[in-house]
């Protein structure tokens, strides 16, 4: 599962926890949190980013690291992705 925010000339903060699955296919736990007061390249948050997944840009403050062999690509000033 991929899950992103992302503001848009914007301040504040967005919260996302994401629990047990109860279904087929795996379970996990973990939590991740953004928030767009950091420039870009700010945060580098822990952990890598899947294909398809933001990596930076103005506001963005998680991850920065694609995970393996993708790298991120500037889209514009406020988007980067993992391609």
């Amino acid at each position: 599962m991929i899950v992103a925010t992302e503001g848009y000339s914007s301040s504040g903060s967005a919260s996302i926890t994401v629990g047990t699955s109860s279904g087929t296919g795996g379970t996990g736990t973990g939590s991740s949190s953004s928030s767009g007061s950091q420039p870009t390249g700010g945060g580098g948050g822990g952990g890598t980013v899947a294909e398809w997944g933001q990596c930076g840009g103005i506001g963005y403050s998680g991850a920065t690291a694609c995970a393996s062999p993708y790298t991120c690509q500037v889209i514009n000033p406020y988007f980067s992705q993992c391609l």
